[in-house]
């Protein structure tokens, strides 16, 4: 059902073992929880978040902040974890909506800045950690088109094709 859909419709556990680049023969465990974002899965996210270290919150950049996504932020703020974003469907701002590049960026501005409201306004003062892709804690993604990146990741595919011998800061 879930594959028909092309949606979760209930948590699935995923252990992942990832090579670390610089070290020879060793590996990181990842233990994943998916769970849906859908309102109506709010318990299974919630008993996810019991589970976690931190979440990957992934927010349609065309909607912006829904319910959904405010109460699974909450949720995180309440368990203290940290949050990293996932800007899906960045496509759909010029194929669909057909928006110039300047009114996409004030678009994707404005959605961040809705998330980091939502983050103030649920953890108030202490341990605020607010999202902005020059720290490294938001991703740009298209789930139909299968390509996610950050901005240091595109700056390093940039400066691969563009500029041969610049070292991009790491």
């Amino acid at each position: 059902d879930e594959q028909e859909r092309g949606v979760s419709i209930q948590s699935n556990p995923i252990s992942l073992a990832l090579p670390i680049l610089s070290k020879r023969d060793q590996t990181y465990l990842f233990h994943l929880m998916d769970c849906p974002g859908h309102p109506n899965f709010a318990d299974e996210s919630a008993a996810a978040m019991r589970l976690c270290d931190s979440i990957t919150l992934v927010v349609d950049v065309t909607e912006g902040v829904m319910s959904g996504v405010e109460k699974t932020i909450k949720m995180a703020c309440e368990n203290e974890l940290a949050i990293v974003c996932v800007l899906n469907k960045i496509d759909r701002l010029i194929v669909e909506l057909k928006l110039p590049l300047s009114d996409a960026y004030y678009k994707i501005n404005h959605v961040l800045h809705q998330i980091n409201d939502c983050i103030k306004s649920h953890r108030g003062e202490k341990n605020i950690e607010l999202l902005s892709p020059a720290k490294g804690n938001v991703c740009f993604a298209s789930a139909a088109h299968g390509y996610v990146f950050s901005l240091l990741s595109f700056s390093q595919i940039y400066s691969d094709i563009h500029l041969k011998n610049f070292d991009t800061l790491k």
